[in-house]
C-alpha cells in the first residue's frame, strides 16, 4: 500500500476526529438539541471568523529562510537516485534552514517537492531574468526564491524592482522560434531567460511608464509638440514650458524612492537582520524625518492632496520594500507610518506654498474670500482624476496673455485633455466603448419597464444600419436610457429643413442634422456641440465622436456635469475612460458588476 498510495499517515482519521471534537464540545456546552444543525453551523462560522482575524492565519502560503543551492551529485546516493528517477532533468536542489508551507513547519532532514511543473520543481535556486523595458533600455531582475508560480507574481516583481507603472503584458524569447512569444505561464521560462515588457496602448500611448513623472522623453516631446505649441511662447521649447507639469497619474503600485545614502545603508542592514532573526528596526527621529521627506517628494510628483486610500498604498509599499520598518503593535503594520506621512505631507505643502506653487497658493487664506477660512470642503483640489489640476503658467505667459488665447483651446481639446489627465481622449473613448460593446448589447436590453422597451427600440435602428458609427451611437443612447436619463438631454437630432431655435436654448449638448428624406444608411449632414446656446464646434462626423469631444471640453473648461445627466457622465468618466473609477454610485456599480459578470 505504501508503494501504491504513499505513507499510511496520509490516510489516518485523527484529523477528522479532531474536527468532530469541536462539534461534540458545542453540544455538551449548549445542552440544546433544538435545530442542532443550525446551532453547530453558526458556532463553526464564528470559530472560523475568529481564526481568520488572528495574526497566525495571515501566514504566507510558502515561506523559506537561509536558502542555498547544491548539486544533486553531492547528496546521498539513494536520495540522488530517487530524485534522478523522478526528475530526470534536475541538476540542483535547494536547501533551507526553515520551511513553512500553508502553516505547516518542516524540520531538517525532510525533502519537500513544492509546486512541480513539467517535472521541474518551482522551489529552485535563485534566478535572474533579463527584462527588456524598451529600445536601448533593459534591466536585470533577481528572484531569490526562483521563478514565481504565476505571471501576475512575476509582473509584480518587475514593477517593484524596475519601478514600472501602468498596465503591461509580458513576452519571452522562445528557443524554438528565436522570437518573442506571449508569456502565459511561468513554466515557459527558466533561469537567465529574456522577458520583454509590452506596454498596453491605453497607457503607453501618452507616457513612458518607466520614466520619472517630471522627465518626459525626447520622443514624447516630439509627439506632443503639436499639443503644447498653443501653450508655449515663441522663445521657449515645449519641454521647458511643460517642465512643471505632471506626466503620469497615480500609479497602480507606488514606487518607493531611493533614500539618502546613509539611510539606505542602515535599512539594508536592518532588512538583513529582519530576514535572519525577525528583528524589527526603530529608526531615529532624524532618519524617520528623512524617509518621510523623501516619500513626500515622491508623492507630490503625482498628487498634492492624496486620498486616505492612497496614503495606505504609500505606507504599505514602504513596509513591503523595507519589511524591517513594520510596526509590531499595528494591525496593518503601517498605521503609524500613514499618520506620520499625512502630517509630513501637510508640512511639505506649506513649504511649496511659501515658494509660490500655484496649485497650493490657490488654497492659501489670502486667496480665499471672507467666511471661507474654516470649511475643509473649500479646498480646491482634483475631483475628477485631473493630474495637472492647477498648473503654473507656461514660460513667457501671464494670466492676461493666456486669456487672449483661451478661445483657441477649443480647437485643441484633445491636447488639453491629455495635458490634464495624461490620457488620450478619442482613441481611449472609442477603444473602451468598442471593448464593452458586445457585453453592453447583452446587458442593456434586459432592463424592464418602459426604459427597457425604449432600449430595444434603439437597438432596432442598428438592424437597419450596421455601421460601426451607428452601433456606437445606439449603445450610447441605450446606456443613457439604462441609467434612467433622457438621451435628448445630451443628443438632439434635427432635419435640415427644421427651425433650430431650440438649439439656442440648449445649455450643453450635441446636435445632429439629417437631410430630409435621407436613408438610414446615409451620413449625417452635420454634427456639432452647443454650450450655453452657442455652437462651439461643428462638422465632427458622427454622434459618438462629438460626445467624446464634449467630454473633453468639460475637462478643458472645467464645466460641471449636468444634473440630469450625472450618471451618464459618471459612467463615461469612471468606466469608459477609467478615470478615478474606485468610488462609484450605486447605479454605476451595478452596471459595472453586470458587465464583468460576462467576462468571468
Amino acid at each position: 500500500m505504501i508503494k501504491l498510495f504513499g505513507p499510511i499517515v496520509m490516510f489516518w482519521t485523527m484529523r477528522f476526529e479532531a474536527k468532530h471534537s469541536f462539534f461534540k464540545q458545542v453540544v455538551r456546552h449548549t445542552k440544546c438539541f433544538k435545530n442542532i444543525a443550525l446551532s453547530l453551523a453558526n458556532k463553526h462560522q464564528l470559530m472560523m471568523a475568529y481564526h481568520m482575524h488572528t495574526s497566525s492565519f495571515e501566514r504566507s502560503a510558502f515561506d523559506v529562510t537561509h536558502v542555498s543551492t547544491i548539486p544533486v551529485d553531492v547528496m546521498k546516493e539513494d536520495i540522488a537516485l530517487h530524485l534522478r528517477q523522478k526528475y530526470p532533468g534536475l541538476t540542483t536542489v535547494t536547501l533551507a534552514q526553515r520551511v513553512s508551507s500553508n502553516g505547516m513547519e518542516y524540520r531538517n532532514g525532510m525533502i519537500i517537492v513544492h509546486g512541480s511543473n513539467n517535472l521541474c520543481t518551482s522551489m529552485s535556486a535563485s534566478a535572474v531574468l533579463r527584462i527588456i523595458l524598451g529600445e536601448n533600455d533593459s534591466s536585470k531582475v533577481t528572484l531569490p526564491l526562483g521563478i514565481p508560480g504565476s505571471v501576475d507574481e512575476l509582473k509584480s516583481e518587475i514593477k517593484r524592482q524596475c519601478e514600472v507603472s501602468g498596465d503591461f503584458r509580458l513576452q519571452y524569447k522562445d528557443i524554438d522560434f528565436d522570437e518573442f512569444i506571449n508569456l502565459t505561464s511561468t513554466s515557459d521560462i527558466q533561469n537567465k531567460a529574456t522577458v520583454k515588457v509590452i506596454y498596453l496602448p491605453n497607457y503607453s500611448s501618452t507616457i513612458s511608464p518607466r520614466l520619472s513623472p517630471q522627465t518626459p522623453t525626447q520622443d514624447e516631446n516630439r509627439s506632443m509638440s503639436s499639443d503644447t505649441d498653443i501653450l508655449s511662447s515663441p522663445s521657449s521649447s515645449s519641454s521647458s514650458s511643460s517642465s512643471s507639469l505632471r506626466c503620469a497619474p497615480w500609479p497602480d503600485v507606488f514606487p518607493v524612492p531611493v533614500f539618502a545614502y546613509d539611510v539606505e545603508i542602515q535599512l539594508q542592514r536592518a532588512n538583513s537582520d529582519f530576514e535572519s532573526n525577525g528583528t524589527l528596526f526603530s529608526p531615529s527621529p532624524k532618519m524617520k524625518s528623512d524617509i518621510l521627506e523623501c516619500l513626500a517628494s515622491q508623492i507630490i510628483k503625482y498628487k498634492a492632496y492624496p486620498s486616505n486610500a492612497e496614503f495606505d498604498e504609500v505606507a504599505e509599499a514602504l513596509v513591503k520594500k523595507h519589511p524591517c520598518l513594520r510596526e509590531q503593535g499595528s494591525v496593518t503594520g503601517f498605521s503609524g507610518w500613514k499618520i506620520s506621512l499625512k502630517y509630513k505631507m501637510a508640512n511639505f505643502r506649506t513649504k511649496l506654498r511659501n515658494i509660490g506653487c500655484s496649485e497650493l497658493n490657490v488654497n492659501s487664506l489670502k486667496h480665499k474670500q471672507s467666511g471661507q477660512h474654516t470649511s475643509p470642503n473649500q479646498v480646491k483640489k482634483p475631483r475628477r482624476a485631473e493630474v495637472n489640476f492647477c498648473p503654473d503658467f507656461p514660460v513667457g505667459h501671464t494670466k492676461e496673455s493666456l486669456e487672449q488665447e483661451r478661445l483657441l483651446l477649443l480647437s485643441e481639446v484633445e491636447a488639453e485633455f491629455a495635458r490634464i489627465t495624461t490620457v488620450p481622449l478619442r482613441s481611449k473613448f472609442m477603444q473602451q466603448l468598442d471593448y464593452y460593446s458586445s457585453q453592453l448589447m447583452k446587458v442593456l436590453p434586459r432592463k424592464g419597464g418602459t426604459a427597457g422597451q425604449k432600449i430595444r427600440d434603439v437597438f432596432a435602428n442598428f438592424d437597419k444600419n450596421d455601421a460601426i458609427e451607428t452601433r456606437r451611437a445606439c449603445i450610447l443612447k441605450a446606456l443613457i436610457l439604462y441609467l434612467s436619463e433622457d438621451p435628448e438631454n445630451l443628443i438632439r437630432e434635427y432635419l435640415d429643413v427644421e427651425d433650430k431655435q431650440q438649439m439656442e436654448q440648449t445649455i450643453l449638448g450635441v446636435f445632429a442634422v439629417k437631410k430630409e428624406g435621407a436613408e438610414p444608411t446615409d451620413d449625417l449632414d452635420d454634427v456639432g456641440i452647443i454650450i450655453e446656446g452657442v455652437e462651439v464646434l461643428h462638422n465632427l462626423g458622427n454622434i459618438v465622436n462629438a460626445v467624446a469631444i464634449l467630454f473633453g471640453l468639460m475637462y478643458s473648461l472645467d464645466l460641471s456635469y449636468p444634473t440630469n445627466l450625472k450618471y451618464t457622465f459618471e459612467v463615461l468618466q469612471k468606466l469608459i475612460m477609467e478615470l478615478d473609477g474606485k468610488q462609484l454610485s450605486r447605479k454605476a456599480q451595478v452596471l459595472k458588476n453586470k458587465l464583468f459578470e460576462g467576462n468571468m
